[in-house]
C-alpha cells in the first residue's frame, strides 16, 4: 500500500511540474489555475483512493475522534499526507509564497479544505455500494463482495476506518454529499482553533477570522497579489521574521546572544548603525520592523503613505485591530495592494530581492 501511494505521489508531482512548465502563472487568474489543478493533477494522485483512503491522516484522526482535540498537531498531520503535500505546494506556488509559508494561510485564503475530504466522500460512496452488493444474494461482482465481507468479518483497517468515519459523522445513511459538508464544517472549526495557536500568524489573526476566498486573489497584477499574500502570511523578509534566524548586519556583536535576539528584529532605518551598542543600555526597547511599523510609522515609507487615498490612509494610520480586515475588502484591496507592493519594492530593491 505504501509503495502504491508513493508511486501516486511521484506521478502527481510529475503532473504538477508539467503544469508549471505549461502555464504562465502571472497571466492566469487564481480561479483558473485552481480549476486546472482540480482537472489535471488531483485525479492523478487520488487515483484508487477508495482503496487506500484509510491510510490518510485525516481519516485516522476522524475515525479516532481526535481531529479537534489538539488543533495544532492535527493540522500538522493533515499537511503531511502525500496528497495534501502536492495540494499545498500548488497553492503556495499560485499565491507566490515560499515552501516554508504557513499551510493555515493557504487553506484559509483560498477556502480550499484538504483533498482528503474529497477522497473520503469517494470512499464512502464505494463502501455504500459494496454494502448494497453484499446484501444481494446473486451479486454481479462476487470477488469484491467476498473481499468486503472479509473486511467486515475480521474488522480490518479499511472497514474499521469506514465504520469510524461514519460514527464520527453520526451518519449511517448513504448520503455522502451531506457527509462531505459535515467534514468541511469540522475542518473549518479545526482551522479556526488552530490559527490562533501560531505566534507567527499574529498579523494574520488580525485580518482573518473565518475560512473564505479572499478578494486579493482576483487582482490582475500577480506581483501585487504576491505582495499581499506575503504580508498576510508573514512570509516576507522583514527583520521581525529574519531576525530570529539570521545574523544582523546592524548588531553583529550580539548574534550569539539569545537575550539580544530582539535587536536583530529591529528596524534598520529607525535603529541606525550607530545603535549597535544600544543593547548595553537598560530598559531600552528597540523598534521592531514588523508589519505595523512598516505600514504605519517607519519614515522610510512616508512618501508612499502620502500618495494613498484619504480613506485607506486613515485606516492604516489608525491601525484599529477590529477594522484592519477592511483593508483587504474588494473595495480597497486594489489601492492597498499597490501601496504594499511599493513598500516591499523600497524595502527590498530588485538587486537584493530574489522574488
Amino acid at each position: 500500500m505504501k509503495s502504491a501511494q508513493n508511486e501516486l505521489r511521484l506521478k502527481g508531482l510529475k503532473a504538477y511540474f508539467a503544469l508549471k512548465r505549461s502555464i504562465d502563472i502571472s497571466s492566469l487568474n487564481t480561479k483558473s489555475s485552481l480549476r486546472l489543478f482540480d482537472a489535471l493533477i488531483t485525479p492523478v494522485f487520488t487515483y484508487g483512493c477508495q482503496v487506500w483512503f484509510h491510510e490518510s491522516n485525516y481519516v485516522k484522526l476522524l475515525a479516532t475522534d481526535s481531529l479537534l482535540k489538539d488543533p495544532r498537531s492535527s493540522v500538522t498531520k493533515l499537511a503531511s499526507d502525500h496528497s495534501e503535500k502536492i495540494h499545498l505546494k500548488f497553492l503556495k506556488w499560485t499565491l507566490g509564497l515560499s515552501n516554508k509559508a504557513s499551510n493555515i494561510v493557504c487553506w484559509g485564503d483560498t477556502d480550499r479544505p484538504p483533498i482528503a475530504i474529497r477522497t473520503i466522500k469517494q470512499a464512502l460512496d464505494y463502501a455504500n455500494r459494496l454494502e448494497q452488493l453484499s446484501a444481494i444474494g446473486n451479486s454481479p461482482n462476487p470477488l469484491a463482495v467476498c473481499a468486503y465481507r472479509e473486511q467486515v468479518k475480521l474488522c480490518l483497517p479499511w472497514y474499521s476506518n469506514v465504520k469510524g468515519v461514519k460514527k464520527a459523522l453520526q451518519q449511517d445513511t448513504p448520503n455522502t454529499s451531506l457527509a462531505k459538508i459535515t467534514m468541511e464544517s469540522m475542518f473549518r472549526e479545526l482551522w479556526k482553533n488552530a490559527v490562533k495557536e501560531y505566534p507567527k500568524l499574529s498579523f494574520y489573526n488580525l485580518v482573518k477570522s473565518e475560512m473564505s476566498y479572499e478578494p486579493y486573489l482576483d487582482l490582475i497584477s500577480h506581483s501585487a497579489k504576491r505582495s499581499i499574500a506575503k504580508l498576510r502570511a508573514s512570509n516576507h523578509r522583514l527583520n521581525c521574521e529574519t531576525g530570529r534566524y539570521l545574523p544582523s548586519k546592524n548588531f553583529p556583536l550580539y548574534n550569539s546572544d539569545k537575550d539580544n535576539m530582539v535587536w536583530r528584529k529591529s528596524c534598520k532605518t529607525c535603529c541606525a548603525e550607530e545603535g549597535k551598542d544600544l543593547p548595553h543600555l537598560p530598559f531600552l526597547t528597540p523598534i521592531i520592523e514588523d508589519e505595523q511599523h512598516v505600514l504605519v510609522t517607519c519614515p522610510k515609507y512616508h512618501h508612499l503613505r502620502l500618495n494613498m487615498s484619504d480613506e485607506i490612509k486613515s485606516m492604516v494610520i489608525a491601525w484599529d485591530t477590529q477594522e484592519l480586515h477592511h483593508l483587504f475588502d474588494a473595495s480597497h484591496i486594489r489601492h492597498f495592494s499597490k501601496f504594499v507592493k511599493k513598500v516591499f519594492d523600497v524595502r527590498f530593491p530588485k538587486e537584493e530581492n530574489p522574488d
